[in-house]
C-alpha cells in the first residue's frame, strides 16, 4: 500500500468543507476544515521522517 502523506485527509476535507459551505452546513464545514487541518500535520511529520532518515544515510 502506497503511504498518501495525509493527502487523502487533505482531499477528503477539502470535500467537506465545500459540500458544508454551499449547503450552510457548519458542522460539516468544520469537520473538513479539521480534515485538511489532520492531513497537512500528516504530511508535515512525513517530510520531516524522509528528511531525517536522509540525514542519517548520508551521516552514516
Amino acid at each position: 500500500m502506497t503511504e498518501d502523506k495525509g493527502k487523502l485527509d487533505q482531499l477528503k476535507g477539502e470535500a467537506k468543507d465545500r459540500i458544508g459551505g454551499a449547503t450552510g452546513d457548519k458542522e460539516k464545514q468544520a469537520e473538513g476544515l479539521k480534515d485538511k487541518a489532520t492531513g497537512k500535520a500528516k504530511e508535515f511529520a512525513a517530510d520531516v521522517k524522509d528528511k531525517a532518515e536522509e540525514l542519517k544515510r548520508q551521516m552514516g
